[in-house]
């Protein structure tokens, strides 16, 4: 059996997601503690309670990569750990720490200072995303073809999200049916240039990496492992996730079973949607379902 790790990224986050891994686990507990310090908040009491912050970009997506580098470390005690690693946007950096490029802790910091960045770009590029369903690629191109709208992510064959001036969006949403979300701006578009060279800042120099290999959201592919690990994490930002593709190359180097590490309920779906109801994709976050796994 080949196996891949998959981390969700922000509009995947849950209410009291890893708290109870961090009541059982020393070291999950630190590394929300960590999260929360990065963002200046009190995670766990963000997590129990929500509110406010718990929308906040620049304290969810630390919150996020805490959750599933708790888990990814839970499993590995168990000698659970992937060939592959994968993760919609925000998650790809719990997906090269797995990899091996930074630690857990580091990890946690860069999605900070990540966040961080991407809330400052949003306050003066204002702007927001819709999902789309049931167009092709030719047809989303014809309604993002005046480049005030972009392509943000390809999520299933026929899912898409689009991203970019509010007007612009509006004026789709006249005409077709979409789904708005929840997000405070235009992320994966040139709404998020500001932000990309502090993402590059804060990666900086990354370790060697070991064995795990990580397809990537800007190419969809297995990546060399020499590759700029900064300049992919940074470039993201104002890129589409090539969510589809990613999949379709998990499969074509023979991945079997899917891992989803904390909030698991998009990601499984989207597996499914690729892959079919069948697919063999497994969501894991607390340590019932980590012991489960294991048996």
């Amino acid at each position: 059996m080949t196996r891949a790790f998959l981390f969700g990224g922000q509009g995947t986050e849950l209410p009291r997601m890893g708290l109870a891994l961090a009541a059982a686990r020393a070291d999950a507990a630190a590394l929300l503690r960590r999260a929360g310090e990065a963002a200046g908040v009190d995670a766990e009491q963000v997590l129990a309670a929500g509110g406010p912050a718990f929308a906040r970009t620049s304290v969810i997506q630390p919150l996020l990569t805490a959750v599933g580098l708790g888990v990814a470390a839970a499993l590995a005690e168990r000698g659970i750990v992937p060939a592959f690693v994968a993760g919609h946007s925000l998650g790809e950096l719990a997906a090269w720490s797995v990899a091996g490029a930074f630690d857990a802790t580091t990890a946690v910091t860069i999605a900070a200072r990540r966040g961080a960045a991407m809330e400052r770009e949003a306050a003066l590029h204002p702007g927001g995303m819709i999902a789309i369903a049931g167009y092709d690629e030719a047809a989303v191109r014809e309604l993002v073809r005046d480049g005030s709208v972009v392509i943000a992510a390809h999520n299933a064959a026929t899912e898409w999200t689009i991203s970019g001036d509010r007007d612009a969006l509006n004026a789709i949403a006249s005409r077709t049916a979409v789904t708005r979300l929840p997000v405070a701006g235009a992320w994966h578009s040139p709404a998020m240039t500001g932000a990309v060279a502090d993402v590059r800042d804060a990666v900086g120099q990354v370790r060697a990496l070991g064995g795990v290999q990580v397809v990537c959201n800007r190419t969809g592919e297995v990546t060399p492992r020499d590759a700029d690990v900064a300049e992919l994490l940074a470039g993201q930002l104002v890129r589409p996730v090539r969510w589809v593709r990613t999949l379709a190359t998990l499969a074509s180097v023979g991945v079997t079973e899917y891992i989803v590490l904390g909030p698991s309920k998009l990601l499984r779906s989207l597996v499914q949607k690729c892959h079919g109801a069948g697919a063999n994709v497994i969501g894991i976050e607390t340590p019932d379902d980590i012991r489960e796994l294991a048996r």
